[in-house]
């Protein structure tokens, strides 16, 4: 039994070691399983908090989605509305049209019976024409027999009035010059033709071109033309010791006048006090050869202290100037002969060329001229004279080439001699004294000779243009001439400069003080820039004249301020400072962009 009972406890204890050794397998098993539900809870709760975390973004999404949504409705109906709106507005226009329609077809409907009427009206009126022009026609043919009547008349009172005419001399074939009758070195600057009305007096300015005209009451008899031509230089000859100090008009009549015109013409001397009024005379010479452009003396004629006009009573005419006479001396001189002497030689042939002078038995008969296109000049609107036709060339008339700009020569410049002013005409033969003398008479002019200054510019490109300076006589008729002969890109200053050159250098020196203004440079084309008064006085003899010229450049896209550069004019009285504007060049588009 004992034996039994150590099996039995054997058993047990082994049943019970293995149910332990079971338990520890069972935990170990339930140890492994409880960590990776551990880790599994872990992974869950990492999962959980990414869920949560989604949850909140999707319905924050959902909530801008409600958001656009609800806003989406109101635009829907907002849109719908409009729709309404739409269709409302259409349906009214639909509407409007039937109306404009129905108008459209009544209006047409009376126009086609008005039309109809007016069209049996019209037949009516075309039967009536059809007669009255059969009984026209038998009047036109009365008419013709008496206008052939009236001419054989007409042409009767011609032939007695050209002999009627001829008795009391004509002045003129015609009134404007032809240019091809004019000699080749003559520079038309402006031309105009007037209508004097015989009942009444005139106050006639051309101030434009330096010319004014008086005209009495009673002066002309029935309607008279006046034509003048403003001419800027040419191969005039003038008395020694004489120097041309105003332009030449040439000047004609188309009939006799029966009391004497008062003629002013502008000069470029600077008037200060009497003593000096009388150094100058009215000039005039014929237009046709032997004697043409020999100018000679005219005696009497009005000059005033600070006036820039002299004037002088006229009845004949032809081409009139005034000049500087040296030292007073009123000769004639240079065997031009006396006044009297040169009225002889101003035949009817004269006035061909348009400026001549008639003797006072010419009897040519007026011919018809063809008067130059009108353009606006503006004289005073409020004087009587009727103007018929004026012409101010927008280029001179030069029978010479054109000569471009040209800067400054030194006074030794040379001029042909076919140009050069004659102070004493004798088979242009003169001894080295004369011509001394010449000079120290030009010399005692020029101390009172006025100059005008005008600065303009040239675009050459973009960014480019050159700057230049030029000086003329201060007449009004240079200064036109100067201006029209350039091209019309030019642009020029409105400040016209006035002075006179300081004895005895007589040289303007230009001084350049350049700035610095980012992206501009100005250059000189030479230095020094000097312009000698002798140089000047060439011009208009010579198609070139006195100018200084500056280079102007601006890099486009830099420049942002306007160019404001000054030069400084010394060796003139007054001293002036000039300036040299310009604006930045405009980008072009592709170089904006």
């Amino acid at each position: 039994k004992g034996d039994d009972s150590n099996d039995i406890m054997s058993s047990v204890l082994e049943e019970m070691r293995q149910e332990q050794e079971r338990l520890i397998e069972e935990k170990q098993i339930i140890t492994e399983d409880y960590e990776k539900l551990k880790l599994k809870v872990a992974d869950n709760e990492v999962f959980i908090t990414e869920i949560l975390e989604e949850k909140t973004q999707v319905e924050e999404k959902k909530q801008i989605i409600t958001e656009g949504y609800e806003k989406l409705k109101v635009k829907v109906a907002d849109m719908e509305e409009e729709k309404e709106q739409y269709l409302k507005e259409k349906q009214i226009i639909i509407d409007d049209n039937q109306n404009l329609i129905s108008e459209k077809d009544k209006v047409i409907a009376k126009l086609t019976s008005q039309v109809e009427e007016e069209s049996q009206n019209e037949k009516q009126i075309i039967t009536d024409l059809r007669a009255k022009v059969f009984d026209n026609e038998l009047y036109t043919t009365k008419l013709m027999k008496e206008k052939s009547q009236l001419q054989e008349r007409v042409t009767s009172l011609e032939e007695q009035s050209i002999k009627e005419t001829s008795s009391i001399g004509l002045q003129f074939n015609y009134l404007i010059p032809s240019m091809d009758s004019l000699d080749s070195s003559v520079i038309i600057a402006g031309q105009k033709l007037f209508i004097l009305q015989g009942d009444r007096s005139h106050s006639l300015q051309w101030e434009k071109y330096g010319f004014r005209l008086e005209c009495p009451q009673g002066a002309v008899s029935k309607d008279t033309e006046v034509a003048v031509t403003a001419l800027a230089g040419g191969n005039f000859k003038v008395p020694k010791g004489t120097v041309l100090v105003s332009a030449v008009y040439a000047i004609s009549v188309s009939k006799a006048l029966l009391k004497p015109l008062v003629i002013e013409l502008q000069h470029c001397v600077d008037l200060r006090n009497t003593s000096q009024t009388g150094c100058l005379k009215f000039v005039r010479a014929p237009l046709k050869s032997p004697n043409a452009y020999q100018f000679s003396i005219v005696e009497g004629g009005s000059f005033s202290v600070g006036n820039r006009y002299g004037s002088i009573e006229r009845d004949k005419f032809c081409a009139f100037g005034i000049g500087h006479v040296g030292n007073g001396d009123t000769s004639n001189g240079g065997g031009n002969g006396s006044e009297n002497d040169t009225q002889t030689q101003d035949t009817p042939n004269d006035s061909s060329n348009g400026a001549g002078e008639n003797s006072s038995g010419g009897g040519a008969t007026p011919s018809t001229s063809t008067t130059p296109p009108h353009d606006s000049i503006n004289d005073d609107p409020s004087q009587l004279v009727h103007e018929v036709g004026s012409h101010t060339t927008d280029e001179p008339t030069v029978q010479q080439s054109d000569h471009a700009l040209s800067d400054s020569d030194g006074p030794t410049a040379t001029v042909p001699s076919e140009q050069c002013p004659a102070r004493n005409d004798d088979e242009s033969l003169q001894s080295s004294t004369d011509h001394s003398t010449a000079l120290s008479d030009n010399n005692a002019a020029s101390r009172d000779t006025l100059y005008s200054g005008i600065i303009y510019y040239d675009k050459k490109e973009a960014g480019h243009w050159k700057a230049m300076y030029s000086v003329v006589r201060d007449l009004e008729v240079l200064r036109r001439h100067l201006e029209s002969k350039h091209k019309s890109s030019i642009e020029y200053d409105d400040v016209v400069d006035s002075f006179k050159f300081i004895q005895p250098n007589r040289t303007l020196e230009l001084t350049l003080h350049t700035t610095q203004q980012a992206g501009w440079t100005v250059n000189p084309t030479r230095n020094p820039m000097k312009l000698f008064q002798s140089r000047v006085e060439k011009f208009p003899l010579t198609p070139s004249y006195a100018t200084c010229s500056v280079s102007v450049y601006a890099e486009i896209g830099v420049t942002k301020k306007p160019l404001h550069c000054p030069i400084e004019l010394t060796g003139i009285d007054p001293p002036i400072i000039i300036y040299i504007d310009r604006s930045p060049p405009l980008l072009s588009i592709s170089q904006s962009i």
